[in-house]
Formats: C-alpha cells, structure tokens, sequence
C-alpha cells in the first residue's frame, strides 16, 4: 500500500498508516458532512469536531477502503462503491474537517454512491468486533460487450457476458443512467480484469 500525499494548514499533518484491524477500544462513529465527484476525482468531507489535532487524526487510504480513526477512538469507514489510486490521493485537515480526495482508478466512471454497491436487501451495521467474513469485492468496469435498440418505445440493452450468476444479475435504474449488476465464473472475461474471480461483483455504468 502506498501513502498518499498529505497536506493540512497546520504544522503537524494526519497520519497514514497500514490497517492493522487493532479494534479493540469502544468507539463512536464519525459522519461524512457531504461528498462530491467530477471525473477524475471523489472529494469526501468527514466532521471530526472542534479541538482535533492533526496528529490526532490516522488514515487509511487503499485501493477499495478508506478508513478514518481518531485518538479517542472515533472512526469512519467504507468500502469504495469502485477501485481508487492510492497515489495521488491525498488527506486534508482544516478546523472541524477532513478532506479526503481521491483519485478515482477508471475515469469518468461515475459513482452512485459512495459505499460499496452490492446485491443485497439490506446492510447491516458494523459491530463492535467485526465480521471474519467479509463481502465480496465490486469491479466498476468502463466497458462491456453489447447491443442495444428500440422496440415499441423502449431502449432494449443486450450485455454478452458468458456463465453469469443469475442470483446475482441485477440491473438499477436512476433517472440519467442504469447500472448493470453480474458476476461470471467465465475465465476469459475474469483474466482481462486483474484480481478478480468468480466472487467478484461487477458493475457496468451506461449514461442515457
């Protein structure tokens, strides 16, 4: 994991650091104050509250996680709805707030949101000691192979993926785009995508 580059207005910067899954203490959870994206970047606001030294502040930035963890044990984490770059993504610590902005990995791939997007009805809450399984990864693919046409009105999409999952095919519609949801045990589609496999969920985004 490689660091990000830091800058804050005061003398001292936040930490960065590996995640050593070192939970032990009771901790609150800090909330996110608003998040914003253009093409190339995912920029997250995080309300720390008064008082915060940037020495005070340890932060975990990797390629699917972000992970902010004050002294007094308040923390905020999340799994990234797509893959980020660890350089060039940088921590910002300025009054009550922690800026984090990221480079997003595939470009003027939009986000729908910021946590992780997977096929499920609902999401748990984190407890205390954390879960020994965790969910499956989600790929944010910038293209897949496919047709489309109208019929009787409608905007017909064929996507071409082979041994797809079909508990797991999911297609969401929003107002200016739809996102295509599978995952695939085909091993010439998986070996075109580094680290991934039959486990991994992938997302396909197509703007209207």
């Amino acid at each position: 994991m490689e660091k990000a580059s830091l800058e804050t207005e005061s003398e001292k910067s936040p930490k960065l650091s590996r995640n050593t899954d070192d939970e032990s203490e009771k901790e609150g959870l800090l909330e996110v104050c608003g998040w914003t994206q253009d093409e190339r970047h995912v920029k997250v606001n995080i309300d720390v509250g008064a008082g915060v030294a940037s020495e005070d502040v340890d932060v975990i930035i990797e390629t699917n996680l972000c992970h902010v963890k004050l002294k007094d044990g308040r923390k905020w984490r999340c799994d990234l709805f797509a893959p980020i770059q660890e350089e060039g993504s940088t921590v910002q610590h300025e009054g009550s707030t922690v800026r984090l902005t990221l480079v997003k990995f595939e470009p003027n791939v939009h986000w729908q949101q910021l946590q992780e997007k997977l096929p499920v009805m609902e999401a748990e809450k984190e407890k205390e000691s954390e879960a020994t399984d965790k969910p499956p990864r989600t790929y944010a693919i910038s293209l897949a192979k496919h047709n489309w046409y109208e019929k009787a009105g409608f905007m017909v999409v064929n996507v071409y993926v082979k041994r797809t999952r079909k508990d797991v095919v999911k297609i969401d519609f929003q107002e200016s785009s739809f996102q295509v949801i599978f995952a695939t045990a085909d091993e010439k589609f998986l070996s075109m995508h580094e680290d991934t496999d039959k486990d991994t969920i992938f997302s396909w985004t197509v703007m209207l």
